[in-house]
């Protein structure tokens, strides 16, 4: 009996090490898309009737873009090429919010989000100052 005890407990013990928790789960799938560069995470929310789900969100904290206009007028051209290539209408992508990421000291990592028919999509936006404002555009057709 104490033998048989033991073990059970031994493997109760090692199921609950080895399963990570829901906020654990969660955490390790946000750092995997921090780390690839998506510009989206999961959240956790609850619906009306109780069910806790997980949606995706657009990552970063609304604010305003740390691009000059002329490299604001390259960004928005870039994503519009992109967006010609997903099929959409580059006349029609209008721009409706950007996040903030990261700042360092001539780095800044933006998240642009634009508008396409419906749905809103975001692109990375990578900016580094120095003589001039270089910027990288980072985003796929979804």
């Amino acid at each position: 009996m104490y033998r048989r005890c033991l073990v059970v407990s031994f493997a109760a013990a090692l199921a609950a090490c080895a399963a990570p928790s829901g906020a654990d789960d969660l955490a390790s799938a946000n750092d995997a898309l921090a780390r690839s560069g998506s510009p989206y995470r999961w959240q956790e929310a609850r619906g009306a009737d109780g069910v806790v789900r997980r949606e995706r969100t657009i990552a970063g904290t609304p604010g305003p873009s740390m691009a000059d206009d002329a490299s604001r007028r390259g960004i928005l051209a870039s994503i519009a090429q992109v967006e010609s290539t997903c099929g959409a209408d580059p006349a029609a992508t209008k721009l409706v919010e950007t996040r903030q990421l990261s700042a360092e000291d001539v780095r800044t990592r933006e998240i642009w989000v634009v508008a396409r028919a419906e749905r809103r999509v975001a692109y990375v936006v990578t900016l580094v100052k120095g003589e001039t404002t270089d910027f990288f555009v980072r985003g796929v057709c979804e």
